[in-house]
């Protein structure tokens, strides 16, 4: 670090930024990391136009942190450095345990896929579980499949959209991959091939402060997440909230993927590790007596080149499957859209077997709180069945309260009841026509259909109703997210449709 450098921020504030930096973002920088946080800060000012980063500090303090900032921030702080099949290990573990085992069960219960590559860099973690999948799933066009890619960062996602990339990037993609599913530009770049780009979804999410698992935002019920080498970046206990948020994104026995470094740097509390080749993946633990595939057999490799029919479409592989059955993915089928009546609204469905009950001495308090904040308080504890029980019996005595019907759907979305969820939401919008976040939320489930019209209508309707309120009115049925906030959310997948073969798949 040069003398400029060192003398460029004074410690007081150096420090005030450091903790600006953490909350806002996640991102921790310790004492030994601190010649990176001042380069970063260097930079931002220099993008922001400031006459040094003292300046533009004061300037970032002096205000409540606005999006513009948070993104311009993000550019210089987080590094994107990735490429296609990094850490392959834990890739050909997917490929030949995980992603397999999961065809094969829902060949018959819904053909439906959910992966998400949070913090996604520029794209190519996503685009190669894009090619992943279509090596191992030569009927795709019958299944529905959602690769869901966040960053923090609008430029990587940008980036990330144009799916173009230097030859730096392939620098360890298994043979014969790259004349398959690349198109060759000038001076060596290649282009993603628009039936893989079209796989992949972006949408900018921040971990560190966006909420997740949301419907609004389309991070649940996921079958597999990647979120590699970012928890190394965050402080401890920062690291602990986000994995269990992760955990709470997946469906029952689904998988985590962490960076090869990040595995014994938390407890993964919630989750059970899987050994693979030299590979640790995490999947969530319910408390339920669900086997694990065995190691795989060494001299797998990832697969790779044009599909040949059905050598991939198999299943789980020799005597390496589970032992027992793992619980089934449900249908993604949405209800038709109808009218319901208040006779017609949902009965209390029950709580599952084995579902404890609230705390007796919490008696009081419980009836002093309204039913919607209870059911809330329930779920964000991980206590879904309880919070689901309530939330019938509350709307037994309220058919018409569309915040509870609201609720339920994110529930029953957590839980993996896609279809069930879709009728909630749709009832949600019977009982409150306004209710902006149930219309964004319709049209992430229609997307997952393929039903590109129907979540048109549905994101225009929530983006309408959303543009009525102040930007910065807090939405308390979407988690406390700003209005302007999910107009973001809605604003930024419009931004990448046009032309949509040349940004993959996207939400509007």
């Amino acid at each position: 670090m040069s003398a400029a450098c060192a003398s460029s921020l004074p410690a007081d504030l150096l420090d005030r930024a450091r903790e600006f930096v953490a909350e806002n973002l996640g991102l921790w920088f310790p004492s030994e990391r601190t010649a990176e946080l001042e380069r970063g800060l260097s930079g931002f000012a220099r993008e922001r136009g400031e006459a040094g980063a003292a300046v533009a500090v004061r300037a970032m303090l002096a205000q409540a942190p606005s999006r513009a900032v948070l993104a311009a921030l993000a550019g210089h702080l987080t590094i994107g450095e990735t490429y296609f099949f990094r850490e392959p290990a834990a890739l050909d573990a997917l490929a030949s345990v995980v992603v397999p085992e999961l065809i094969a069960r829902r060949r018959a219960s819904g053909r439906v896929l959910r992966l998400w590559s949070a913090a996604c860099c520029t794209g190519e973690e996503a685009y190669s579980l894009a090619i992943l999948l279509r090596r191992l799933l030569p009927d795709l066009d019958d299944w529905s499949v959602t690769i869901l890619a966040t960053d923090v960062n609008p430029g990587f996602l940008s980036r990330a959209a144009e799916a173009t990339y230097r030859p730096w990037s392939f620098r360890a993609m298994p043979e014969g991959v790259g004349g398959a599913w690349f198109v060759e530009r000038a001076q060596g770049e290649r282009t993603v091939r628009d039936d893989v780009r079209r796989m992949v979804s972006f949408g900018e999410l921040n971990l560190a402060e966006d909420a997740y698992p949301a419907l609004v935002n389309d991070t649940n019920a996921m079958d597999v997440i990647l979120c590699r080498n970012v928890l190394m970046y965050f402080a401890p206990e920062r690291a602990a909230r986000v994995i269990e948020r992760l955990r709470r994104c997946l469906v029952p026995g689904g998988w985590l993927v962490v960076g090869a470094a990040e595995t014994s740097m938390a407890d993964f509390a919630g989750f059970g590790r899987v050994g693979f080749e030299g590979a640790t993946i995490f999947r969530r633990d319910d408390g339920e007596e669900l086997a694990v595939p065995a190691p795989r057999p060494a001299g797998r490799d990832l697969p790779a080149g044009e599909p040949r029919g059905r050598e991939y479409d198999r299943s789980p592989i020799g005597d390496q499957g589970w032992t027992q059955d793992a619980p089934p993915h449900p249908s993604c089928g949405l209800q038709p859209a109808a009218a319901f009546a208040p006779e017609t609204a949902p009965e209390a469905r029950g709580s599952v077997a084995g579902a404890g009950t609230p705390d007796p001495d919490h008696a009081g308090a419980e009836e002093a709180a309204s039913p919607a904040s209870r059911v809330r308080e329930l779920a964000n504890a991980g206590r879904l069945e309880e919070a689901l029980e309530l939330c019938g019996s509350a709307l037994e005595r309220a058919r018409l309260d569309g915040e509870l019907h609201y609720l339920r759907a994110m529930i029953l979305t957590e839980r993996g009841a896609v279809a069930e969820a879709g009728e909630a939401l749709r009832r949600t919008l019977y009982a409150d026509p306004d209710f902006a976040p149930a219309h964004v939320a319709l049209g992430h489930l229609a997307v997952r259909l393929g039903r590109r019209d129907e979540a048109r209508r549905h994101f225009r309707n929530g983006l309408a109703l959303l543009e009525r309120r102040a930007a910065d009115e807090v939405l308390p049925e979407a988690d406390g997210m700003t209005a302007g906030r999910m107009a973001e959310l809605v604003r930024f997948a419009a931004g990448h449709d046009e032309p949509e073969a040349a940004h993959g798949r996207t939400l509007l």
